[in-house]
């Protein structure tokens, strides 16, 4: 069309010009369109592909299979301790004692029955064997003291892991003071009782000093040494120490590792892991939060250690 313009409004030496270029530039013009729509659909089928290659990079980065993350798992694993391999010295402190010792624990079957004269005698004296003990244990206290003392005797044992608990409110036999000598007929009495209800093979208690001289705590001893010789039923009595072996626990974990073992005599350290919980158990009596209970708490060793002689 723009070639027969050209050639029929052109003068005569200009029309053999575009007789002579005329196909030329319809060949170069088609030949551009031609490049324009092939480079027009190289650019398409570029955009198409790359962008799928994006996509394929996208799925890549996003989607792992089992094997995968299974490999970058082993590629990037801690090294696990071998059960042959030589174990590493820890630094020596309190605590690593009191790990090795508790492996020392005897532990028997059967129920326990821990007797103590007050609320708050189990967490103060007898935390380490209630805690280092797996079967059923129970408590029977001998006195109650004020009414209110019930519920801190309920919370400390939940403390301790005691299954269930009993205490006695006899003002006139058993009277708390620790000048008085307990009636041995009414703590056996109630001894007895509790053996029949919670089917008890051991019992524990104080030995005739009573840990602190308290008279009401040698009561126990005696009465319990009383006790008629049943068939599978024993006896655990707390061994007193002096008063300057009392506040040396770092002490006591030397002689303990150093000791042999003996069939007559038990020993329980308290489990690292309840390291805090005779002091959480004393927290529940708030009635008797004087200022020489913390001290106590603190560095008495019948907080950690517990030194029983088998008396039957």
């Amino acid at each position: 069309m723009i070639s027969s313009q050209i050639l029929g409004s052109s003068p005569m030496w200009s029309r053999a010009l575009c007789y002579r270029f005329a196909p030329f530039l319809m060949r170069s013009g088609s030949t551009l369109s031609e490049e324009a729509s092939a480079s027009r659909n190289k650019s398409a089928s570029q955009r198409k592909s790359d962008s799928k290659y994006l996509a394929s990079d996208m799925y890549n980065y996003t989607v792992f299979s089992h094997y995968d993350i299974e490999a970058s798992m082993t590629k990037y694993r801690l090294t696990q301790p071998s059960s042959h391999a030589p174990l590493k010295h820890e630094p020596i402190a309190p605590f690593i004692f009191i790990r090795l010792i508790s492996s020392k624990s005897n532990e028997e079957n059967g129920n326990y029955l821990l007797v103590i004269a007050h609320p708050d005698d189990e967490c103060l004296f007898f935390s380490p064997i209630l805690l280092s003990l797996h079967s059923n244990k129970y408590v029977l206290c001998l006195s109650n003291g004020y009414n209110h003392r019930l519920d801190e005797l309920r919370r400390s044992c939940m403390q301790l892991g005691v299954k269930d608990f009993k205490i006695i409110d006899d003002q006139i036999n058993l009277k708390d003071d620790q000048s008085v000598l307990w009636s041995s007929d009414t703590i056996l009495g109630h001894v007895k009782q509790s053996i029949r209800q919670w089917n008890i093979s051991t019992i524990i208690s104080f030995d005739y000093y009573g840990v602190s001289g308290h008279k009401n705590h040698s009561s126990i001893y005696y009465a319990l040494l009383n006790l008629p010789h049943m068939n599978q039923i024993h006896f655990l009595s707390l061994q007193s120490t002096p008063i300057y072996r009392k506040y040396l626990t770092l002490i006591e974990l030397f002689r303990i590792y150093l000791k042999k073992e003996s069939r007559s005599r038990r020993t329980f350290v308290l489990p690292v892991k309840y390291s805090l919980t005779p002091h959480k158990a004393m927290l529940e009596h708030r009635s008797q939060l004087i200022w020489f209970r913390y001290l106590y708490l603190l560095f008495s060793h019948y907080i950690w250690i517990n030194d029983f002689v088998l008396v039957y």
